[in-house]
């Protein structure tokens, strides 16, 4: 899958600092990918241009980023 530009991946975003970026970066209209953890994801408020990427797994976080380009 092609990523275009201002596109972000953030990890912990369910923590106070990730959150915040998550936040500010979809204020200035920024495509932004989440990867969490599958527990997490009720933790994570469904907006325009948030994306998820979760996880069950450690092994699996290799495999779910193989499909994007960022």
């Amino acid at each position: 899958m092609k990523i275009k530009k201002n596109t972000f991946l953030i990890t912990g975003a369910t923590g106070f600092i990730g959150s915040n970026i998550v936040e500010f970066l979809l204020k200035k209209n920024n495509t932004v990918y989440v990867l969490t953890k599958f527990s997490s994801i009720k933790k994570i408020k469904k907006k325009k241009n948030l994306r998820l990427i979760y996880y069950k797994k450690l092994y699996e976080i290799k495999k779910k980023l193989q499909r994007y380009k960022f």
